[in-house]
């Protein structure tokens, strides 16, 4: 267990800036990304809304596109 600890410290204080770089196309396809989730959830929303609405319509006991005979 010391041998782990000492190489965990090693490797912690050993830690140097990378100076990492983000070209352009990186920033694109976070955008992308972004614009894809918004449209995944917009359908899941407009998938479960209209769930709720067919329930509250058959509880209230109105008729959902004329079935049930037309009453």
């Amino acid at each position: 267990m010391p041998i782990i600890m000492s190489v965990l410290g090693f490797l912690i204080l050993s830690i140097v800036p990378a100076h990492a770089y983000l070209d352009p196309g990186t920033g694109s396809m976070l955008v992308q990304g972004l614009i894809g989730a918004l449209a995944i959830g917009g359908a899941a929303v407009s998938g479960y809304w209209n769930k709720i609405r067919w329930a509250v319509r058959s509880f209230l006991g109105r008729e959902n596109n004329g079935k049930n005979g037309g009453k």
